[in-house]
């Protein structure tokens, strides 16, 4: 389907550096309770479920992969933006949307 094309699950993969993907690839990843650093993601939560700009992410997912970012002690501002695209069928646009409107209220927050 030509609408789909646009999607493609490569285009997050190419965003994360590399040493983070095998890291989260190769990281059991738990169920969580609430992380403060999404905080500043909050206002976008409607029933467990993130919906940034008419882009839907899963509250579980993106804790999940924050936390295995987290338990392999990686020094990165990142995080919370490879939590949310990470294994999500998203297209260049969406990534940069995500990308802006993360790094925007992270410097909010500072």
């Amino acid at each position: 389907d030509e609408d789909l094309d646009e999607y493609i699950i490569d285009e997050t993969k190419l965003t994360i550096p590399e040493e983070i993907l095998n890291k989260l690839n190769n990281n059991p990843k738990l169920i969580l309770t609430d992380l403060e650093e999404l905080k500043i993601i909050e206002d976008y939560l409607d029933d467990q479920v993130y919906n940034i700009e008419g882009i839907n992410i899963s509250k579980n997912k993106v804790l999940r992969i924050k936390k295995a970012l987290d338990s392999e002690k990686i020094e990165e501002n990142n995080k919370i933006f490879y939590a949310i695209i990470y294994n999500s069928f998203l297209n260049p646009n969406e990534i940069r949307k995500l990308e802006g409107l993360v790094y925007s209220k992270q410097y909010e927050k500072e």
